[in-house]
């Protein structure tokens, strides 16, 4: 599930921009630039304050949070072993044309029953909002 994120997660750090902060989008100024350095992509990394993660729904962020966070621990694993060969962009492209909402549907139904919560197949937002 890797390749949802893509093949490099972008970094954004507020000093480049403001100076010394308290490492917060604390101005709608700030949050802009934020918003302009992750563009369409699911994820970019905050230096020194964690992550934004975006999706076109709901289930599709949360599936991108759980998946940058599990990821990023299986890379560190992995680098520590040696070598990694990353994904290349091609790579990513071929695995997200396979993709779609309903893969976002398991999972989500997945962490529904894990959390012993009822399931609603009908989705709360995105592509498959209405039907």
């Amino acid at each position: 599930m890797c390749a949802g994120i893509g093949a490099r997660v972008p970094t954004w750090d507020s000093r480049t921009s403001f100076g010394d902060t308290n490492l917060l989008v604390t101005t709608e100024e700030m949050g802009r630039h934020l918003a302009a350095a992750l563009g369409g992509r699911p994820a970019i990394l905050m230096r020194g304050h964690g992550a934004v993660v975006a999706g076109a729904s709901i289930r599709e962020a949360v599936f991108n949070a759980i998946y940058l966070q599990l990821n990023a621990s299986l890379q560190m694993k992995a680098q520590a072993l040696g070598d990694v060969t990353f994904l290349s962009e091609g790579e990513v492209a071929a695995v997200l044309k396979t993709r779609g909402a309903y893969t976002f549907e398991r999972a989500w139904e997945r962490w529904c029953r894990r959390a012993g919560r009822p399931y609603d197949a009908r989705p709360m937002d995105g592509p498959l909002a209405g039907r």
